[in-house]
């Protein structure tokens, strides 16, 4: 009974240190970033954060997903690194037309992964990638990787 009590102790021990460490990595969070985490992945716990360079802040998800925000703390990428983009993120943070666009064509549930820019949306799906050009409202469906490649090349800030 005294050997059970003991890996009792020791378990919890080891639970309140992990609950710890991650309610430490909340705290140091900036205001505007834990409202992002909060609202779109209240049920994930964070493996990593802080300043990449002095423009981008990055959070890292114990799921593997990766969110990177600009100087201002604005959202510029979500991915989810093999995992789906809540869509409630897609709801809200998507302009209408391209959000709509999803939903009809049923790509809201194959959303890997969404970047934005001063021009365009990029969203990653399963096999294919949707850009939305912000000035026209334009979406477009390119044929190949080279063709994305070359358009998030020449759109970089």
């Amino acid at each position: 009974m005294k050997v059970f009590a003991g890996y009792l102790i020791a378990i919890l021990a080891v639970i309140a240190g992990l609950s710890s460490c991650s309610d430490s990595q909340w705290n140091h969070l900036p205001d505007k970033v834990s409202e992002f985490i909060t609202d779109y992945y209240p049920n994930e716990n964070i493996s990593a954060q802080g300043w990449k360079d002095a423009s981008e802040y990055v959070v890292t998800m114990r799921g593997g997903e990766v969110i990177t925000f600009d100087k201002s703390l604005a959202w510029i990428e979500v991915n989810g690194h093999g995992g789906h983009v809540p869509q409630l993120f897609l709801f809200d943070e998507l302009p209408p037309a391209l959000y709509e666009y999803l939903q009809a064509t049923e790509s809201l549930s194959m959303v890997f992964s969404v970047e934005r820019n001063s021009t365009e949306y990029v969203v990653e799906l399963l096999n294919s990638s949707v850009i939305y050009e912000i000035s026209s409202g334009a979406i477009t469906v390119p044929v190949s990787g080279s063709e994305l490649m070359s358009r998030l090349n020449h759109s970089v800030d």
